[in-house]
């Protein structure tokens, strides 16, 4: 009876694990159907109210804020997946290992641990490689800018050395300004292919870079005198940020010393004379002990707390 029921539960799991996926791959086709739909509508047919209400109605049903946050760092990351095959992929993923515990286990809670195991796991890789993509394009501005103002100083319009410097920049730049100029090239506006910029690359130093390209396409400033004086500013801020880490890692290497050398101080002594240390397995020395751990323990949360610097 036993074997049946067992038989019974991996049927109905593995039913909805394939209504799910049928579902997710249904929703997200109709997505793209209604993407292409309105793409091709003429702009007559957008100004339309229905039309634009219509699709206001689809697309807020489809993108809540979850699904625009993961679609975010996907971008960010530069992940060529698309936001169905992620979930999709994340989907089948979970279900087809959760399968394989239920059946070793028989217990949903370590089908929920996994999920929640899983989907921790996505996420710390995913934050991982976005911060580390986004660090990098933050340490190349400097030579974007130099290549800009350089190109402008000699006569060369922004849109031009816009398109020339993608020859000279490396990954992951190159690719972002490859991005910028074929969106340029596409149609849209100069403020809002500088806003998307900014979004995909969301850093101090890019927005000081996207506000100075849209305040001189806007009042017309002498772009190579802005660029010139901003690298100035970039290179001085890396220095400052280098040195900030250089105190950072200072602070923490003084609350690791603090904090470690009770410890080690207290096992060298049990190593020579171990009686030394006897009165604190008593029943007053364990408070005392306990006491030490905890106040170290608060103590490393304190300096580190003190020591931390948001760049």
């Amino acid at each position: 009876m036993s074997i049946f029921v067992d038989e019974y539960k991996l049927f109905i799991f593995t039913f909805i694990y394939f209504f799910v996926i049928t579902m997710l791959i249904g929703i997200f086709n109709k997505k793209s159907y209604m993407r292409k739909r309105v793409s091709n509508l003429t702009s007559e047919q957008i100004n339309n109210g229905f039309v634009i209400k219509k699709q206001s109605n689809v697309f807020n049903r489809l993108y809540n804020n979850n699904l625009e946050a993961i679609q975010l760092s996907l971008d960010q990351a530069e992940i060529k997946m698309s936001l169905s095959k992620y979930l999709i992929f994340r989907c089948s993923v979970f279900v087809s290992i959760g399968i394989i515990i239920f059946i070793s286990t028989h217990n949903f809670l370590f089908v929920l641990g996994w999920y929640f195991l899983f989907t921790s796991f996505l996420k710390n890789i995913l934050s991982s490689i976005k911060k580390k993509r986004i660090k990098k394009c933050s340490a190349q501005l400097p030579t974007v800018v130099r290549l800009i103002a350089g190109m402008i100083t000699t006569g060369v319009s922004p849109l031009k050395a816009l398109s020339d410097i993608t020859i000279e920049l490396e990954e992951p730049m190159k690719t972002e300004f490859e991005y910028i100029v074929k969106s340029l090239n596409l149609g849209l506006t100069f403020n809002e292919v500088f806003n998307n910029f900014y979004k995909k690359v969301p850093t101090p130093d890019i927005q000081l870079f996207v506000n100075a390209m849209i305040i001189q396409r806007e009042t017309g400033a002498n772009l190579g005198n802005i660029l010139n004086k901003m690298e100035l500013i970039l290179i001085e801020g890396d220095r400052i940020k280098k040195e900030q880490k250089a105190l950072v890692a200072q602070g923490k290497l003084s609350a690791i010393v603090l904090t470690f050398l009770p410890y080690i101080v207290a096992i060298l002594i049990w190593l020579f004379n171990p009686g030394f240390l006897a009165p604190l397995f008593t029943a007053t020395g364990l408070y005392i002990l306990l006491y030490g751990i905890v106040s170290s323990i608060i103590g490393w949360f304190m300096i580190m707390k003190i020591v931390e610097v948001d760049y």
